[in-house]
């Protein structure tokens, strides 16, 4: 009987099959957690973006209401204007 016929040889494949799956389940952990770092910073980015058009918003909004009420004073001291003067 040879070493190739043994339970010992079967033990040994069974390690190395083993020690294959590891190492592919390795490189998967490690290609998922760059994933996940590429998102992470993709997110902060957009994130960050995202406040920034916000903020630009609610100024633009401001603005806008600021305008809006100088145009009604502005209308209504006309018509008061007109209807002194008729």
């Amino acid at each position: 009987m040879s070493r190739s016929d043994g339970p010992g040889d079967l033990l040994e494949r069974r390690w190395f099959a083993a020690q294959n799956a590891c190492t592919t389940q390795r490189h998967e952990c490690d290609h998922t957690r760059q994933s996940l770092e590429a998102a992470e910073l993709a997110w902060r980015r957009s994130h960050a973006r995202l406040r920034q058009l916000e903020a630009l918003r609610d100024e633009l909004g401001q603005q806008l209401a600021e305008a809006d009420f100088e145009c009604e004073r502005t209308t209504a001291a006309r018509v008061r204007r007109a209807l002194t003067a008729a």
